[in-house]
């Protein structure tokens, strides 16, 4: 019982010390999470994936991804480019870049960067 209420009750921290304190606060979170799953059912929206099953699809994209870059540079390079193009397109980003990566992207170093996030020389 204790290892689907950490997993499926979002309580943070329990605002009484007593017994009854923590009863009553559990079996809100409970009535909550039962509300939720009715509203869901009733409008047909499917659950949310647990954690550890979200967590467990990320890391299986990130292998792949990690071998398509494994075996392919210039995907990578790309996608490396890809990432600072997204921090910097709006306005007032500020992005730090260690020198050997800008060199690798062969972005003619920080005034180029710097270019590329549209700031202005002065």
């Amino acid at each position: 019982m204790f290892k689907w209420i950490k997993q499926h009750l979002r309580i943070k921290a329990f605002f009484g010390a007593s017994e009854n304190a923590v009863k009553i606060q559990i079996w809100i979170a409970v009535s909550v999470y039962v509300l939720v799953a009715i509203i869901r059912k009733q409008l047909g929206v499917e659950p949310l994936p647990n954690l550890g099953q979200a967590e467990t699809e990320i890391a299986d994209k990130f292998s792949l991804a990690a071998n398509t870059y494994r075996d392919n540079p210039v995907a990578l390079h790309l996608r490396a480019m890809n990432m600072l193009y997204e921090a910097i397109k709006e306005k007032g980003s500020l992005v730090i870049v260690p020198s050997s990566a800008v060199e690798t992207m062969g972005l003619g170093g920080m005034l180029a960067t710097a270019s590329l996030g549209g700031a202005k020389l002065q």
